[in-house]
């Protein structure tokens, strides 16, 4: 295992959690610390299947016991509780803290208060958006996660990918109400040990806004700090230990924590933006399935130009699987076209989506292939998946409003399996994207907005150059 975290719930029980062969991992002891169950995976779907470098970790809090975990796959950190003292089959309740593309990364440090108006449990977490092709600065790369006694979670961004941090650690004082995170730069061999200090009872961050607590010397490769697990307070200090692995030593620093005792209010304001579950009820029922081994479209509606270019046309050497796949092409003529469509029930989400593609060719490097397009009953274009050509060969996503880039490249001629999934949170669709199983991108719209009446395969726009092959596509609502 990577990681093995350990906590002590208020019955005495301790409890440990890891993850091996791409699930988490618990157990806890029995009749005293000697003994303990047969370690067991975390009864939740969402614990297996995740990235082999992803990792867990379990704290206790007012009664109960969670685990928190990255799924990189999908780019969520996921939550699970239960009760103190019950086994490791639960019952747990799960919940998804945050999901979006590249939002998780295998760095977390987990604190809990008790009975605490300013919240119940607190993770520092490091997103993998300094990892996106062209990573946007602005973006959050250290995020604070609140899990508040009315059990929302709430989020807030401590620094950006252009302060270029890793290794997030999290202390409270609770003498002072103070939070302290600490984070080592550059992103990720390490350097300097740096520090952010914000009020328990009003987080704010302010990114820019870091002092260096450790360091040593121009060529310091401080990295991986370590503290307590427990709260600090004006008897414990602040004590502090981080590791150069290129010197083979360890420093610290300790400093005493001064100044009034702050009482803990009695109910402090919610903090933060409103993490919540990024999901909501999936498509389960199939409603078409085209694998095209009857030698035609079946239920799709194909239409090309009659230019010499254009095809659209059911192939034998067009299939990933079996004999039968869709061949879609068109050429530079201003004329030229090639797309086939589906007609759905008109309604919202939930929607799915499944197809095999293989790009076989691409026009002019300013141009793109579209794959996959979700459209309205007057043709509106609600959600567009698409290929950028040139060398990259990265996929994008848009809709009406906006465009977003994934973190997936699909190579020419290369089968890849896409899946396409809309769901509701509140009044927001999330539009999300999958890469042979892999979360790469998310686009969102509002609800009365995702009105779903047909889906295309290739491009209905004249004289842009493609070849394109799909195969086995299955909608689902």
């Amino acid at each position: 295992a990577e990681m093995f975290t350990l906590d002590k719930d208020d019955t005495g029980r301790l409890w440990a959690t890891w993850t091996a062969d791409r699930s988490v991992w618990i157990t806890h002891s029995l009749e005293d610390d000697r003994h303990w169950a047969a370690p067991t995976i975390l009864p939740a779907d969402e614990a297996s299947d995740i990235a082999a470098d992803d990792i867990s970790a379990v704290v206790a809090y007012d009664g109960r016991v969670g685990v928190m975990w990255s799924d990189q796959v999908e780019g969520s950190m996921m939550w699970a509780s239960t009760k103190a003292g019950a086994a490791t089959d639960g019952p747990w309740t799960v919940t998804t803290v945050i999901r979006a593309p590249a939002l998780a990364d295998d760095h977390m440090n987990l604190k809990a208060l008790h009975d605490d108006p300013a919240g119940l449990v607190f993770a520092t977490v490091k997103t993998s958006r300094n990892d996106l092709p062209n990573a946007d600065p602005a973006d959050p790369l250290i995020l604070l996660l609140v899990l508040h006694p009315d059990e929302i979670w709430t989020r807030t961004v401590v620094s950006t990918v252009k302060q270029n941090e890793t290794r997030p650690l999290l202390l409270i004082d609770i003498d002072h109400r103070k939070l302290h995170v600490l984070t080592s730069a550059p992103c990720c061999s390490g350097g300097t040990i740096y520090e952010r200090i914000t009020d328990l009872d009003d987080i704010a961050f302010d990114p820019s806004a870091r002092r260096p607590v450790l360091r040593r010397g121009r060529t310091s490769t401080l990295n991986n700090a370590a503290s307590a697990k427990q709260p600090l307070t004006a008897q414990t200090g602040l004590l502090v230990v981080a590791a150069d692995d290129n010197v083979r030593w360890y420093m610290h620093v300790f400093r005493p924590l001064t100044g009034a005792i702050v009482p803990k209010p009695s109910g402090a304001p919610k903090t933060g933006t409103e993490a919540g579950p990024r999901s909501g009820p999936e498509p389960t029922t199939e409603i078409a399935n085209a694998d095209f081994e009857s030698g035609g479209p079946g239920a799709l509606q194909v239409a090309s130009s009659p230019t010499a270019g254009s095809v659209v046309a059911v192939e034998g050497d067009a299939a990933r699987t079996d004999r039968f796949g869709l061949r879609l092409a068109s050429d530079a003529d201003p004329a030229s076209f090639a797309f086939a469509r589906l007609a759905i029930p008109p309604g919202g989400p939930p929607l799915g989506v499944d197809l095999d593609i293989a790009v076989l060719r691409q026009g002019p490097d300013d141009g793109n292939v579209p794959i996959l397009r979700l459209l309205a009953a007057d043709g509106t274009r609600l959600v567009t998946v698409y290929r950028q050509n040139g060398g990259s060969g990265q996929l994008w996503m848009r809709t009406a409003d906006a465009r977003e880039s994934t973190l997936a490249r699909v190579e020419l001629t290369a089968w890849t399996h896409l899946a396409l999934t809309v769901t509701t949170v509140g009044t927001t669709a999330f539009a999300d994207l999958r890469v042979d199983g892999r979360l790469v991108g998310q686009v969102t719209l509002p609800v009365a907005d995702a009105l779903f009446s047909t889906i295309q395969l290739g491009n209905d726009t004249s004289g842009q150059p493609f070849e394109l092959t799909v195969d086995n596509v299955r909608v689902r609502r």
